[in-house]
């Protein structure tokens, strides 16, 4: 009985894996590619993210280039910048560690919107601090359930440390308050059950699409292979009719000749009868 509801459970955490097994792994190798792409797309947001905040500092705030919050965002700019760039043109070095790329760099990213956070909250407006690392978190929730394409295993335990991080930031700062924390649990646990069901629903759509693809992938792949056997076929054709052609009027060439030699040679002691039917063999041989 446990077994199966463990059985039972870890399918309903799979989605519905296809029972074929290669093309399992067809639709597996599919979406894990595209959250590779998603991956490197999201490090360029990131980077050009920290670079919009590094410049509202600067210009609004006037917080200085040298401060620490703006040289940490400047290397976390660098970082995710190169991350993005290397993962475009390397693609399949990613692809084969994805599992563990994907989870680090959302932390990594996580943990610097925290900090900066943390170090820049405004003085008498905690609200605003909680606001940002709370929408910070549902929304990187959501994203690593569906967006980043990660196994759903990976993606609870991730969001799961997200939220840690999330409410460690707010529990070591001077704003926090127990009531504003526990709503903010209760956002982060809708945004999980939220993030769960789309990506339930996003994955069986993408499965229909992936099975819809590789049927007209197949029906295409037939037609083509019914196309070229019937060019092969009328090939071949062709050159039997060439090859029977030769074959045949080689013979009948002898045979006019022959008669043309029997009717010189029977010159006027030919029946009207046997003259008719030497006439019926050269048209025929013609």
């Amino acid at each position: 009985m446990r077994k199966s509801i463990r059985q039972s459970f870890m399918r309903q955490m799979r989605g519905r894996p296809f029972r074929n097994t290669r093309l399992e792994q067809e639709f597996g190798a599919a979406y894990y590619l595209s959250g590779v792409r998603t991956g490197y797309v999201f490090s360029l947001m990131a980077a050009l993210s920290f670079v919009v905040f590094s410049c509202v500092e600067y210009f609004a705030f006037q917080r200085p280039m040298n401060d620490t919050v703006q040289v940490v965002r400047a290397g976390l700019i660098l970082l995710f910048f190169a991350i993005g760039w290397h993962a475009k043109v390397h693609t399949e070095k990613y692809e084969k560690n994805f599992h563990l790329i994907a989870p680090a760099l959302m932390v990594v990213y996580v943990s610097g919107i925290l900090f900066f956070e943390y170090r820049t909250q405004l003085e008498g407006h905690p609200e605003f601090f909680y606001l940002s690392v709370n929408s910070t978190c549902i929304l990187l929730t959501i994203a690593c359930y569906y967006f980043m394409r990660l196994p759903i295993s990976i993606a609870v335990v991730l969001s799961l440390l997200l939220a840690a991080l999330t409410v460690g930031t707010v529990y070591v700062s001077g704003v926090f308050n127990v009531t504003v924390v526990g709503r903010m649990l209760t956002y982060i646990s809708v945004s999980n059950a939220v993030g769960f069901w789309i990506r339930r629903m996003f994955d069986m759509r993408e499965r229909r699409i992936f099975l819809q693809t590789k049927k007209l992938k197949n029906v295409a792949a037939l037609k083509q292979r019914l196309i070229e056997a019937e060019t092969a076929a009328n090939r071949t054709k062709t050159q039997f009719m060439a090859m029977l052609s030769h074959e045949i009027r080689t013979p009948m060439h002898t045979v006019t000749r022959l008669m043309a030699v029997m009717q010189k040679d029977f010159d006027g002691q030919l029946s009207e009868k046997r003259l008719k039917t030497f006439q019926q063999v050269e048209q025929a041989c013609d």
